[in-house]
């Protein structure tokens, strides 16, 4: 099977690279066992922060396919 090689845009890898690095953040920032609280960070600025990120990745996702596809 042939695997299809693509490649990402500057501004598109710059935006997987900033979506990381907020990712990272969060992770280092660590979850207080299972309570509504992080240490720094409310659930709802959480689940607004991911939902930020998934938009951003199914973006670039779909400029990438549709450069793929041209």
């Amino acid at each position: 099977m042939k695997h299809p090689c693509f490649s990402l845009s500057e501004d598109n890898y710059n935006t997987v690279n900033e979506v990381r690095a907020t990712l990272n953040i969060i992770a280092s920032m660590g979850l207080n066992d299972t309570s509504d609280s992080c240490n720094q960070l409310s659930k709802d600025d959480l689940i607004s922060v991911l939902l930020q990120a998934e938009q951003r990745l199914k973006q670039v996702l779909e400029e990438t396919a549709k450069s793929f596809r041209s």
